[in-house]
């Protein structure tokens, strides 16, 4: 029920009807002729000079454009004070200040104007840049502990994720022992895969260095190929090709999988005759990656919706910066992708 009562618009409503109260009983106390109307009709005004000084700071200066808000700020003080001489002393004059707002018999002066708007624009353009301040300290709490918060929910998820994977691997250990005097073939095959669930346990495991090497993100994809060939029933065919030393520069875990995910999703790897390819190769100052291959037939294209590529270019370029470019070339049957990394003498960040 009271809820309602305690929004942000309803709250700066009752601040001003509390000042507009303050404002008129302040003002009687040096002129007995101040009316009610008169601070009803005064008080809007000092509300106006604060919403609009706070909202140029809030739209422009807070992006960076420093000289748009000052141009703003100086246009706004100018038509304001037009308007209100217009308004108070002018043709469009209302007679609510002889008398009323100030005392009687006043006799106009400019400097006294000048000086009386200098003071009213001040005094809310200060309370406006308070106010701003205070929104600024308020949204950085409230991001920092949203942070928190995400990086607690993400940290509880990875350390309870822990507990099943780890029970699959001893389950997996004595899967083997027993078929090594079975089948030694299938126990090899298990054993492959306990390694590839160990590799990816230990790449989102929250501890864990953000990178490892291309030679062990490479042996991972590779046994990760051999597995599937164990249990696909349509033979496919990708071809991984390297070049260079794979030990000298590292690579964010799980990134060659990703690649080769979208190939199972998009690209035609039943024909022998034109494998789909990946190719690494390590060149003096980083390495590039290609994914080179043909595309499915419409028919049987899956709808892409981009988000695996869209998050490992997120990853890639926050490891890297701008040492990192992607770049894709689309054609009606073949498509491919480069990525290309730049490593610095002090190497990656995440190392």
């Amino acid at each position: 029920m009271l809820k309602p009562l305690y929004t942000r618009r309803s709250l700066h409503f009752y601040f001003w009807l509390v000042y507009a109260i303050y404002f008129y009983l302040v003002n009687l106390l040096g002129n007995k002729e101040m009316s009610v109307m008169a601070s009803l009709l005064t008080v809007p005004y000092f509300a106006l000079v604060f919403y609009a000084v706070s909202e140029i700071l809030s739209r422009y200066y807070r992006k960076g454009k420093k000289l748009v808000a000052a141009l703003l700020l100086l246009a706004f003080y100018t038509l304001s004070g037009l308007l209100i001489f217009q308004v108070l002393y002018g043709q469009w004059s209302i007679k609510i200040i002889n008398g009323a707002y100030v005392v009687p018999d006043y006799r106009f002066s400019w400097g006294q104007y000048l000086q009386s708007l200098l003071v009213i624009h001040g005094n809310f353009t200060v309370l406006a840049l308070l106010y701003y301040n205070y929104k600024g300290k308020l949204n950085e709490l409230q991001a920092k502990l949203a942070a928190e918060d995400k990086m607690q929910s993400h940290e509880y998820a990875a350390l309870s994720a822990q507990v099943a994977p780890h029970v699959m691997a001893n389950i997996f250990m004595n899967w083997r022992h027993r078929l090594l005097h079975m089948d030694r073939e299938l126990a090899a095959q298990v054993e492959e895969t306990y390694k590839l669930m160990k590799f990816y346990m230990d790449a989102h495991n929250e501890s864990a260095v953000r990178c490892v090497l291309l030679a062990d993100e490479v042996g991972a994809l590779q046994r990760f190929l051999k597995i599937q060939r164990t249990v696909e029933t349509t033979p496919f065919f990708i071809d991984v090709h390297t070049t260079g030393n794979l030990m000298r520069f590292t690579i964010p875990p799980t990134t060659l999988q990703t690649l080769v995910g979208n190939l199972f999703k998009h690209a035609d790897i039943a024909d022998c005759s034109c494998p789909a390819r990946i190719d690494v190769q390590v060149k003096h100052s980083g390495y590039t990656i290609r994914v080179s291959n043909r595309k499915r037939n419409r028919a049987a294209r899956t709808p892409s919706h981009g988000v695996g590529l869209r998050n490992l270019r997120a990853r890639m370029k926050y490891i890297y910066g701008d040492g990192f470019t992607m770049t894709e070339k689309k054609a009606d049957e073949h498509y491919e992708l480069m990525m290309d990394i730049q490593v610095v003498e002090t190497g990656a960040r995440a190392n």
